[in-house]
């Protein structure tokens, strides 16, 4: 609608109707007072009348209830303010002067004593201590302890378990063991066994024809049973993809070894291995 007026407004072509000068034209020694005149003259101011009035009825339907809510919620808070509330507690009941309270219940009986043999983590000892650490023969199903006590047999209760257990899965380094794991016969027998069961030069035909020779170094973990697990390569001969693979086959397939101890129990440990391919 808005763009029709504004349309009327700017259109001054002898087409449009409305024009002033038109219609002083078209009407001429005529009658003006005739309603066709009076309605092109007055057409352009009326609807621009009509449109603001539907404007200001749409609008009002919107703004009025806006400020009904506006003040109600003004009256609302404003009636809040004026109300006091008074918070009433309830008396407590009286106490009973002639009953006097219960006594404490009598403390529990100390658990028995239950026998045990000092074995504490080993640590640098003064010269004249003359207290050698058990045997660890003597530990094995015995109940450990910061010191040797006589007491009844079997597991000590829940409340007197003085160091509990917790299961070491770290891995450890040659040089950080107590006793470190060995293959079984030492160092030669376990070059003899890499040496009985690689597949050497008939998985590296193609390397040994283009001189491609060298050490492989490979790392892997010692599990607390022995067996091999992680096994990686760390350096090998440039060039080849073979050789590498060879010596990764034969560490995974190596027999079970003798762990680690660390204090008395069996540990993880890295082990590391050269293995030398070379032409001859």
């Amino acid at each position: 609608m808005l763009a029709i007026i504004v349309g009327l407004a700017l259109d001054v072509s002898w087409f449009n109707v409305t024009i002033g000068k038109r219609n002083d034209l078209v009407f001429a020694d005529k009658n003006k007072e005739y309603g066709a005149f009076i309605m092109r003259r007055d057409y352009t101011n009326t609807v621009i009348l009509a449109l603001l009035i539907s404007i200001g009825v749409l609008g009002s339907t919107y703004v009025v209830p806006k400020l009904v809510e506006l003040l109600s919620k003004t009256d609302l808070v404003s009636e809040k303010l004026k109300n006091n509330f008074d918070v009433k507690l309830m008396d407590p009941p009286p106490m009973d002067e002639k009953t006097p309270p219960p006594p404490p219940p009598p403390p529990p009986p100390p658990p028995p004593t239950v026998k045990t043999i000092k074995f504490v983590p080993p640590e640098p000892a003064p010269e004249d201590d003359d207290e050698p650490p058990p045997p660890q023969d003597l530990l094995k199903d015995q109940n450990v302890d910061d010191k040797t006590q006589d007491g009844i047999e079997g597991d000590p209760p829940p409340d007197q378990i003085v160091k509990q257990e917790v299961e070491d899965n770290g891995i450890y380094e040659k040089t950080a063991i107590e006793e470190p794991a060995n293959f079984p016969g030492g160092d030669d027998a376990l070059n003899a066994w890499i040496v009985k069961n690689i597949n050497w030069p008939g998985c590296c035909m193609a390397e040994k024809e283009n001189g491609i020779t060298g050490k492989v170094y490979i790392k892997f973990v010692v599990e607390k049973d022995g067996s091999i697990s992680n096994v990686e390569v760390l350096k090998a001969p440039l060039g080849s993809k073979k050789i590498p693979q060879e010596a990764t086959r034969v560490v995974k397939t190596l027999p079970k070894w003798n762990p680690a101890k660390q204090g008395g129990k069996n540990v993880r440990m890295y082990f590391t291995v050269p293995i030398n391919f070379k032409v001859g």
